[in-house]
């Protein structure tokens, strides 16, 4: 979140209009990327103040009442220098925004954009072919060859670097949803997450249920990303060599336990949660489904009601730091590390090296202790990484869309095709 960033900054000095001094209480090299990743500048306009100063404990000199939620959303207080201006925002209904006459930077090509939601794939490619959108995200992958034959569409899939993955409970001995013989937690043996990341058949996965539209993993980031493993060894589907390492681990019959997903919230998770489970029983895991929406299922996990579950997460800053801090380190609130860490993983060797890797300032040798952590955490299973979705935009006939690894939909990246 923001806050865990600014706890990192001691003071922020303005000597003119066009110069902002950041001071932060230790070498924070990643703070240009954080700072880039959608921080929203709010203008001073919209509150009483008296002399600003970076002072949150005192409100940085803010004397009046902060606008409300619905004064952002109607438009108000609703003030930038972005390419669009808010024209109207309903909840559940959409999103009218108008060309920003005033911009600094290139006008963009539209005078009116209008964001939709809708969930279901299948109404919103239904609203493309009948002319009711211009453009939709994420058509499910089985309706592309439709859309391929028709001249009419286009469409573009873009590699994301946004991992799907499995968190396991290894902090809590027993723990809620885990029933084994002996009455511990299995979870909590290394060999044991080992044979669950082995069982899983990662290729047939992402062939069948993600139509291919989604890339394998055997690390935390794609291969060759800042602070990845420039090429990490593939984690074999071996079904059998789970079943050995079960029984080493002292679980030759498996165990029970109920895997937590939503349904709602990453491509297809619902069908990969029941596939990851099948995946676990044949090596003797039974396991149990509990696949539930969005809006349910976060509150839970941040309650650490599960014992395992799944989770995802985009590398936006474009290196390994930002996973590792917030679903890898150990739990440390006051320092924002570990705040996602559900599982209540902590490896000591892991968290030296990320902290050193953290506030070296020299990209190569930051790098290095990136990759260094990398390898550690991949030696410990904390997480069980499963694929890196891929991104789609399908659209009509006359525009085109430039796909992004963040998976964000810009409307400035909507132009007119040039063919």
């Amino acid at each position: 979140s923001y806050m865990d960033m600014t706890k990192r900054i001691t003071d922020v000095q303005t000597p003119d209009a066009h110069t902002v001094i950041i001071k932060t209480a230790e070498p924070f090299p990643l703070m240009p990327a954080e700072l880039a990743r959608s921080l929203p500048i709010v203008w001073n306009g919209i509150v009483e103040h008296g002399k600003l100063t970076f002072d949150p404990k005192k409100g940085c000199g803010v004397t009046g009442a902060w606008p409300t939620v619905a004064d952002f959303n109607n438009g108000k207080d609703a003030i930038g220098t972005g390419p669009y201006t808010l024209k109207s925002y309903v909840k559940g209904t959409g999103i009218e925004l108008v060309r920003n006459e005033n911009y600094w930077g290139e006008k963009p090509y539209w005078k009116e954009v209008k964001f939709v939601p809708v969930p279901s794939a299948g109404p919103r490619l239904t609203g493309l072919l009948s002319g009711d959108f211009d453009m939709i995200e994420n058509p499910a992958a089985r309706d592309l060859p439709r859309l391929k034959d028709n001249p009419k569409f286009g469409f573009v899939a873009t590699p994301s670097t946004r991992l799907v993955f499995f968190q396991p409970d290894v902090g809590r001995n027993p723990s809620p949803f885990v029933k084994s013989a002996d009455g511990k937690n299995p979870l909590q043996d290394l060999r044991v997450r080992k044979a669950i990341s082995m069982a899983i058949d990662r290729k047939t996965i992402t062939a069948r249920i993600m139509d291919g539209m989604a890339t394998p993993a055997y690390q935390f980031m794609p291969d060759g990303m800042f602070g990845a493993l420039p090429k990490a060894p593939e984690i074999k589907y071996d079904p059998e060599g789970a079943k050995k390492l079960l029984a080493e681990a002292g679980y030759p019959n498996g165990f029970e336990m109920t895997l937590s997903s939503t349904n709602d919230r990453y491509v297809n998770d619902g069908q990969i949660a029941q596939a990851v489970a099948q995946y676990l029983a044949r090596v003797g895991i039974k396991t149990n489904v509990d696949a539930m929406t969005a809006s349910i299922y976060f509150p839970k996990r941040a309650k650490r009601e599960f014992s395992f579950s799944m989770g995802g997460w985009p590398a936006e800053t474009g290196e390994a730091s930002a996973l590792f801090q917030l679903w890898v380190a150990s739990l440390d609130s006051p320092n924002s590390l570990g705040t996602s860490n559900y599982g209540g993983f902590s490896n000591a060797d892991f968290d030296k090296v990320y902290k050193q890797a953290i506030v070296t300032v020299d990209a190569s040798k930051r790098e290095k202790l990136l990759q260094e952590s990398t390898q550690i955490a991949l030696d410990n299973v904390p997480l069980i990484p499963l694929h890196f979705e891929s991104s789609i935009w399908a659209f009509r006939k006359g525009i085109t869309y430039e796909g992004r690894r963040d998976q964000y939909t810009l409307a400035t990246s909507v132009t007119p095709d040039a063919k």
